[in-house]
């Protein structure tokens, strides 16, 4: 295993556990740190290991194994001077050419440095890659992996390995190109024992060619470069954890402007039917979902959102999620969401229904935990023709006596169509409400 930078090994510390010593191996390379734990036993086969494959490393390299007063604090120190001094020769001067594999397993490299992460990535794709693909399975990368792809394709190496195929970095190449289903998931702060921060780790996505589903967890959008190649396959993109506006996955950052009266075709998400922007930090609908042109299920759910605005764009679009955000009134939400049949508003700060009466479409209504205090509100969408599932639940109008019938009479000779809170309506409901109906009339 080449390095391409210094590698530096230090023992900087010694805890006894139970009957034996762990000593804390902290190690550098190219500007990443990462430690692990080793005991003294693991060392012993680590220079067994060693020796089979450089029989002329010297056996006394090693520090010899002590019996006697091994727990001592005195003699814990010294052993860990002497096994940091046999890291740091194996290092500098043994094996300063190339690392073997067998020392940089024990150095962790396999989790942390580039060619070892894309050498195990390429064993596991190599043993199960095409059952992968076969059967179209959802497949999780790390950024850390997606990053040390990325910096693989910049190191001037063969992509090939002749003497051990299974570590073959094409074995990688060929499975991201193929991979439909990609899950990218971010860890918040440093990875395992290293400084190393996940969400400083960029990566390209150019290299996945035939992606149709992408769902990212965690990661920053300035983490992605080159998420606009995925625009011609893609037909569900889901980001959580990620996001302060949508320009910032829907646009290439600085490289493309917010589309005005003309939309750029090269721009547009063109098989893109699923959008799910929940559980994010964004607070305006901006223009750039005007290039969510097929979009028909578009989730905003779990955002800081206080205006519907932009959505007149997105004539295929049927299910809406807004639910938990800060939406106080709407306005003309016709002239918005024209066709849309699934409206979800819950846990937002309305009052009324007012700017809902105009939706045509509409089939199914969630308005629960909000702050709706009158039945007479429900007169807004009662005339809609399609509506069949209204949910006011959590709402105070929804601790009023005879909350039901009240809310069904409003509906007049339609209240056997409607199922308000997901209860189907009883018969003797029914007969109140029609009374209370004939009252209102």
């Amino acid at each position: 295993m080449e390095l391409k930078q210094e590698t530096q090994v230090f023992i900087n510390s010694a805890k006894q556990v139970e009957d034996f010593t762990e000593y804390t191996v902290e190690v550098h390379h190219d500007g990443f740190m990462w430690r692990t734990k080793h005991r003294y036993s693991e060392f012993r086969k680590l220079h067994n290991a060693l020796r089979l494959i450089n029989p002329d490393l010297e056996r006394n390299l090693l520090p010899p194994k002590k019996i006697i007063g091994k727990m001592s604090t005195a003699f814990i120190d010294k052993r860990r001077e002497e096994l940091e001094l046999y890291l740091q020769t194996l290092v500098s001067e043994k094996f300063k050419v190339a690392i073997p594999r067998t020392l940089g397993v024990f150095l962790d490299f396999h989790h942390y440095e580039v060619e070892r992460l894309t050498q195990d990535l390429a064993k596991e794709l190599y043993t199960n890659g095409d059952s992968i693909l076969a059967y179209g399975k959802k497949y999780v990368f790390t950024p850390l992996q997606l990053w040390a792809i990325s910096q693989r394709l910049t190191l001037e190496k063969p992509k090939s390995d002749a003497e051990n195929p299974e570590y073959d970095f094409g074995h990688v190449l060929d499975f991201v190109q193929k991979l439909r289903h990609l899950h990218i998931q971010c860890q918040r702060g440093c990875i395992r024992q290293s400084n190393i921060v996940a969400q400083e780790l960029s990566f390209d996505l150019s290299i996945f060619r035939s992606l149709e589903q992408l769902i990212v967890d965690r990661c920053s959008s300035e983490q992605v470069s080159f998420i606009s190649c995925l625009r011609r396959t893609l037909n569900t993109l889901s980001v959580h954890h990620s996001l302060t506006s949508l320009q910032g996955v829907l646009l290439e950052g600085a490289h493309e402007n917010l589309p005005t009266a003309e939309v750029d075709p090269a721009s547009v998400w063109s098989k893109l039917v699923t959008a799910d922007f929940s559980e994010n930090s964004i607070c305006d609908i901006d223009i750039s979902v005007r290039l969510l042109v097929k979009v028909d299920f578009l989730d905003l759910s779990k955002n800081e959102i206080s205006k519907i605005e932009n959505l007149q764009y997105l004539s295929s679009l049927v299910f809406l999620d807004l639910s938990h955000n800060q939406i106080e009134t709407i306005e003309l939400a016709h002239a918005k969401l024209g066709n849309v049949k699934t409206l979800n508003l819950a846990c937002n700060k309305l009052q009324s229904l007012h700017g809902l009466g105009k939706l045509y479409s509409l089939e199914v209504l969630d308005v629960s935990r909000n702050q709706i205090f009158q039945a007479k509100t429900v007169d807004t969408i009662s005339k809609l023709p399609c509506l069949t599932k209204l949910s006011l639940k959590q709402n105070p109008v929804s601790e009023g006596v005879d909350y039901r019938t009240k809310v069904l009479s409003r509906f007049g000779s339609r209240a056997s169509e409607i199922k308000l809170d997901d209860v189907t309506s009883s018969q003797k409901e029914l007969d109140t409400s029609s009374v209370l109906s004939a009252i209102l009339k």
